[in-house]
């Protein structure tokens, strides 16, 4: 099912600018992809602003938002904009995960040519059917054992920040050092 952009705006109420526990520092412009994908659809939205409020089970989710929230989750996780810990049971019951948000704040503080940012805002904005016509000679290349960043970003003429951008938007790949991998499990 391919997801839908949001289709209203939703605003920061006054009482909730001063809820400040910590900052995200995006250094990188590529980084800066995943933080607005999530904020494109209104289900990871919804999912970060519940667990602004507090510690949740992917269950208590399910249930105040009545809809999957698993792949939600996985997104923010992989973002990292999320902490997990263990929940204490009940006698006789397993432990569950649940989740909260781990800032409140960001800071970007990166530079890229305008040409750049324009390729990021539309790796982060396009839809999936353009999006793997991007990301399929960038997953071939993996395949056939060239995986370093500037090898691949001249091979396919590509700057190196909008090659990282779309790793950083993909959930079958991702950066390690100065190469990028296939995510295990795709």
């Amino acid at each position: 099912m391919e997801k839908v952009g949001r289709k209203k705006f939703i605003f920061v109420k006054y009482e909730d600018i001063n809820m400040v526990k910590r900052t995200r520092i995006i250094s990188d412009p590529a980084d800066f992809v995943p933080l607005l994908r999530i904020f494109l659809f209104t289900e990871y939205r919804r999912i970060f602003e519940e667990l602004s409020n507090g510690w949740k089970t992917e269950e208590e989710l399910r249930r105040e938002l009545g809809e999957d929230v698993k792949d939600g989750l996985h997104i923010l996780m992989r973002c990292g904009l999320l902490e997990s810990r263990w929940r204490a049971p009940e006698p006789g019951k397993k432990p569950v995960m649940e989740y909260h948000t781990s800032y409140s704040n960001v800071v970007t503080n990166f530079q890229c040519s305008l040409k750049e940012f324009a390729d990021l805002v539309d790796v982060a904005y396009m839809d999936d059917k353009q999006f793997e016509y991007l990301e399929k000679p960038v997953m071939d290349l993996i395949a056939a054992g060239r995986n370093s960043i500037n090898a691949m970003s001249k091979t396919l003429d590509l700057s190196v920040i909008s090659l990282k951008a779309i790793v950083k938007r993909s959930h079958r790949m991702c950066i390690r050092g100065h190469k990028i991998e296939i995510v295990k499990g795709n």
